[in-house]
């Protein structure tokens, strides 16, 4: 769950805001991600407990991206244009 603690964020707010000003293309994104998700095993040490952590934390990453991101959107585009159904 991404929702840590304010003082938590701190630590880590403008180091993400750097690296988003400096993505052009979807290719540094998953660079970006990547590096990280890497780095990260290598700290933990390589197990499939580690991989499996790591590829959760993608995927809940993944989703929670769609739930606040996406599905508002989606549901701005149904109001502005009308449903499929």
């Amino acid at each position: 769950m991404p929702y840590i603690k304010p003082e938590r964020r701190i630590r880590f707010d403008s180091a993400i805001n750097s690296i988003s000003e400096n993505l052009e293309t979807p290719g540094d994104i998953n660079y970006c991600i990547s590096k990280l998700l890497i780095l990260r095993a290598k700290e933990l040490g390589y197990s499939y407990a580690t991989f499996n952590e790591l590829m959760g934390v993608m995927d809940c990453a993944s989703k929670e991206f769609y739930r606040t991101v996406v599905v508002p959107y989606e549901e701005g585009a149904i109001v502005r244009n009308g449903d499929i159904i």
